[in-house]
């Protein structure tokens, strides 16, 4: 196609230079891209750890609170004076026990157990109850007979939650046989001592 009479020629851009702007252009732009995604993936993930922190935070928060507030039984010989002891259930625990359903079993060696329920409505921390040992409070007598007493059920802490309950003493006769060597290395206090002749004059045996 001719040119038109009179018409000026616009000046052209070099194929070269064109080529080199466009490249420099999509240079920048894949840069400028990839430093967005870099800072997307580093956004997203210090978001995750937080998330995360928060979480394990909460849950840590959660527990802390339900130790706090939950309740733990222990159970022991609890020696009256000479060889007369209770069984005594202990909260051990931080928070009360509420509307407990528990059972005491004494085991006997032939395999016969004597079974008692018990339902405190409230068993305050550091709170203990004592029960009688079966047919005597002479651990001399009970502890040669049995093999263990345990206690089993469940109970609920202040926020409603339920906890089961299996306390077991399974060492009857030797836990009162380290008692006794205990107490040979550590003689009785002058109280209890009287004590234990009180019991031996009502026995009829007279004072040892």
């Amino acid at each position: 196609m001719e040119r038109p009479q009179g018409a000026v020629a616009c000046p052209g851009v070099d194929a070269t230079v064109a080529d080199w702007i466009t490249a420099g252009f999509t240079a920048v732009l894949a840069l400028f891209t990839l430093a967005l995604v870099v800072t997307t993936v580093y956004y997203a993930i210090q978001t995750k750890r937080t998330v995360d922190e928060m979480r394990t935070s909460r849950m840590e928060a959660q527990r802390s609170r339900e130790q706090s507030v939950r309740p733990r039984l222990a159970l022991d010989f609890e020696r009256l004076g000479g060889s007369s002891a209770t069984l005594t259930v202990w909260n051990v625990g931080q928070g009360a026990a509420l509307h407990a359903d528990l059972s005491l079993a004494f085991v006997a060696r032939n395999g016969e157990e004597e079974r008692r329920p018990w339902q405190p409505t409230v068993l305050a921390p550091g709170a203990r109850q004592r029960f009688a040992l079966p047919e005597s409070l002479d651990m001399n007598l009970f502890a040669p007979g049995h093999t263990a007493v345990i206690v089993t059920g469940h109970l609920h802490d202040v926020l409603g939650c339920r906890h089961e309950v299996n306390e077991q003493i399974t060492d009857v006769f030797e836990r009162w046989e380290r008692t006794k060597e205990a107490l040979r290395l550590f003689p009785p206090e002058p109280v209890v001592t009287e004590l234990e002749k009180l019991r031996q004059v009502l026995k009829g045996k007279g004072p040892s």
